[in-house]
């Protein structure tokens, strides 16, 4: 499930641990053997909860495809986006969440995406029409399909629970090739879903870049700002 690519040889590069805890949480309850789980994280499912706790992204897609194997469910990463497990949010979704607009959380994302994923950064495209938020790789890592559709998955379930289910997609890009059944990804993101994409993208009308966030804290936005 992964692609295979030039190996990156600079310094090592982290995610945070927000979603290997979700994974690690769900294996866990499926009755996986520990000592596999933490031989593949090489550390304990109780450290993804220390304050700040950083995973190696080689470790991070080592446990994706642990956990591919193990459930034999190539749609893992769509399934967990909507899991009860996936109830904690990091630092930059709360500055997200917190941001008077759409556009406002968005640039925020952009600005701090580094602290979810020091191997990829988000750019937001817009023309008359619509608005493409891009997810796109920094370095020659491998590219972990089941995380991209778990990426794109839970920005989707997270808009529709936390600010309106009305802000619909035009269509979701995906790099990776299709799978034979795609109707789990149509269920999801109810828009057309296309594969072999130059990057992975959510693409919405434009206009919903000004709607207005309404669960927003003025206060908490500016103090997660300022951490």
């Amino acid at each position: 499930m992964i692609k295979k690519v030039v190996p990156h040889k600079a310094k090592t590069l982290y995610v945070n641990t927000s979603t290997a805890k979700t994974i690690s949480s769900y294996l866990l309850s499926k009755g996986i053997d520990a000592a596999q789980l933490e031989s593949t994280i090489s550390c304990t499912p109780n450290d993804l909860s220390a304050p700040d706790a950083r995973l190696r992204i080689s470790s991070y897609h080592a446990l994706w495809e642990l956990a591919l194997s193990f459930t034999g469910d190539s749609s893992l990463g769509l399934k967990l986006a909507e899991n009860p497990y996936n109830d904690e949010m990091g630092v930059v979704a709360h500055i997200f969440f917190n941001s008077p607009t759409l556009i406002a959380g968005l640039k925020q994302y952009e600005r701090y995406y580094s602290l979810v994923n020091e191997g990829m950064h988000i750019e937001i495209d817009t023309d008359k029409t619509l608005a493409k938020v891009k997810f796109i790789s920094d370095v020659e890592i491998p590219y972990c399909n089941p995380d991209m559709e778990h990426t794109l998955a839970i920005s989707v379930v997270r808009v529709k629970q936390n600010i309106s289910d009305s802000l619909s997609l035009e269509a979701v890009h995906f790099q990776h090739s299709s799978p034979d059944d795609i109707s789990n990804y149509s269920s999801l993101f109810n828009c057309p879903v296309l594969f072999n994409q130059e990057y992975c993208s959510l693409i919405f009308k434009k206009e919903f870049l000004d709607y207005k966030l309404p669960k927003r804290s003025a206060y908490l936005y500016k103090i997660k700002r300022r951490s």
